[in-house]
């Protein structure tokens, strides 16, 4: 997944925007197949490492922005 066109339509609407992402399939750089079985026990791990970032995460959101992303188009010269 290459977050195109999310990221640039985030940005052409000054929204804040953050990719949380799972590698789940590491058969890219082994030597050997990987097993279904392997996927689904990384998934799985990956899954309990999501929920531990995202209960950090989401209370933060819930506040004003204080980055630049919402004033992105204050001189884009529209």
């Amino acid at each position: 997944m290459t977050l195109v066109p999310e990221v640039t339509l985030a940005r052409e609407r000054a929204i804040c925007y953050a990719c949380l992402a799972m590698v789940t399939d590491f058969d890219v750089w082994l030597d050997r197949p990987v097993e279904t079985k392997e996927i689904l026990e990384t998934m799985q791990r990956n899954a309990d490492r999501m929920l531990r970032v995202l209960s950090a995460f989401i209370p933060r959101v819930a506040v004003p922005p204080t980055c630049r992303c919402a004033r992105a188009l204050d001189e884009a010269g529209v």
